[in-house]
């Protein structure tokens, strides 16, 4: 869990050492990343493009930014409590999760519903 800080930096390598890991079932679920000023819809996107092109990793994108982007996966979620019930529906055990955002996204909120 890493829920105190996000940048388009420290995203990439969190997922780039998540997709390294052995193991399978390995899943992210990324909040919004704050604080980026103009280029932020555009670093959330790129974020999601790379989630996306991950073979060993399955990404969830949560956030008002992020539910901005496209994706031709159904990972985007506009809010933590859309997330959760998406989870509620189709639960995720036995698995490695990484939850990663700014820490104004309270992403350590999320740990419970695995």
């Amino acid at each position: 869990m890493d829920a105190y800080n996000a940048n388009p930096s420290s995203v990439e390598l969190a997922l780039q050492s998540l997709d390294e890991m052995d193991g399978d079932n390995k899943f992210a679920v990324l909040g919004d990343m704050f604080e980026l000023g103009n280029e932020s819809q555009q670093e959330h996107q790129n974020m999601v493009d790379l989630g996306n092109s991950l073979t060993n990793v399955t990404c969830f994108f949560v956030g008002d930014t992020y539910a901005k982007c496209v994706s031709e996966e159904n990972n985007l979620f506009k809010s933590k409590e859309l997330f959760i019930e998406w989870v509620q529906k189709n639960p995720i055990s036995n698995s490695t999760i990484l939850l990663k955002g700014s820490r104004g996204m309270k992403m350590e909120t999320l740990k419970d519903c695995f």
